[in-house]
């Protein structure tokens, strides 16, 4: 456990542009429990992260959450700011747009009509 949920330096780039996990270990240093909760409840993130599944995370879930990552201690760097698209990258990234699909409509549903 000791360098995982610390984020990463390679960004997932697309149409919204170049994005990166977060270091939730460093993240969580700065919030309260309270605040943690509030933060993961009400957040709306770029992909690939699938930010709505937390909807369906129950409040008790999110404070054993916030008390397992607090125990783990602050570890790493914080990751690389948000690129809008156009911006100038400067990290390694994943090319994060599907290319045989036939109708792209984001990343709720890929058709193949």
């Amino acid at each position: 456990m000791q360098m995982r949920i610390t984020g990463n330096s390679i960004g997932h780039k697309g149409d919204w542009g170049v994005s990166y996990p977060a270091n939730l270990r460093l993240l969580i240093q700065n919030l309260t429990e309270d605040q943690w909760v509030n933060f993961s409840k009400h957040l709306e993130a770029r992909p690939p992260m699938p930010w709505f599944t937390l909807q369906m995370i129950s409040e008790s879930d999110f404070r054993a959450t916030y008390q397992f990552i607090r125990s783990l201690g602050p570890v790493g760097v914080l990751s690389p700011n948000f690129v809008p698209p156009g911006g100038e990258i400067k990290t390694q990234y994943i090319d994060f747009v599907p290319v045989n699909a036939k109708h792209w409509h984001g990343f709720s549903h890929v058709t193949s009509k």
